[in-house]
């Protein structure tokens, strides 16, 4: 999609604009994407005091928070077209979290 942006951009002058984001964080119930497990593990901490991850103990994923997410869209959309830039941009504010540093966080928490 980016490419085909990018040739309607040089060739047409149509102002695309695109943004790949890595896992989000919100406060809804996960639903089973790659990076839900970062919240599940607390809805699990909170619920059963257990949690299961096959993932191993260091893998860094990317996340975001929704927030986050959100007000890089609206600065992104409120951007003048002349001082917007071609290249893809990725992974502003974004956090490395692994199930290691997950599961110490769940496990200092008071639920």
């Amino acid at each position: 999609m980016e490419l085909l942006g990018e040739y309607y951009n040089h060739r047409y002058g149509l102002d695309f604009r695109s943004a790949r984001f890595p896992g989000i964080i919100s406060a809804t119930t996960p639903g089973g994407g790659t990076t839900d497990y970062a919240v599940q593990l607390f809805y699990d901490a909170i619920e059963t005091g257990h949690h299961e991850c096959f993932l191993e103990p260091d893998t860094r994923l990317p996340m975001m928070y929704i927030s986050d997410c959100i007000q890089s869209v609206i600065q992104m959309m409120e951007c003048p077209a002349d001082k917007t830039v071609s290249e893809n941009l990725q992974y502003r504010r974004v956090q490395f979290f692994t199930r290691r540093n997950c599961s110490r966080s769940s496990k200092t928490c008071s639920f």
